[in-house]
């Protein structure tokens, strides 16, 4: 028998004869993970805000501050979660009108936009929540 063949041989049978060796587990890459899930959320969120139903409303236009004064409960827009129409919207930009008692957002173009009140059920606003109340 030539070295080739034996070699073969031996190399085909060993693994009946030898124990399987281990090796070093795979770790699992927790943070590319992490980043891939927060992105595709990220994503999903975008592009379902482009087509929500949170774009019901009437243009708002906006106050003109003159000495500072302003009639929002914060006075720049706030990164928010509306409960609107049936549906949770979170990373929403918002202005709570204290006036009008009126919960203003931007529209897919950046325009301000006043939400039909009926249609709200709460927002959150720097970890404050409101409920809306609707009129009887």
């Amino acid at each position: 028998m030539s070295i080739a063949a034996w070699l073969i041989s031996f190399l085909l049978i060993s693994p009946a004869f030898f124990p399987i060796s281990h090796a070093q587990s795979i770790q699992e890459d927790s943070t590319f993970l992490r980043e891939a899930e927060v992105h595709a959320i990220g994503l999903y969120s975008r592009n379902k805000r482009v087509q929500s139903h949170l774009f019901n409303g009437s243009e708002y236009i906006e106050y003109n501050s003159i000495a500072g004064e302003h009639p929002y409960y914060e006075a720049d827009w706030s990164d928010g979660i509306v409960f609107y129409d049936g549906e949770q919207y979170e990373h929403t930009p918002v202005l709570f009108d204290l006036s009008l008692d009126k919960l203003i957002t931007e529209n897919s173009n950046g325009r301000p936009l006043q939400l039909i009140s009926e249609k709200i059920k709460y927002f959150i606003l720097n970890g404050h929540t409101f409920v809306m109340r609707v009129n009887c």
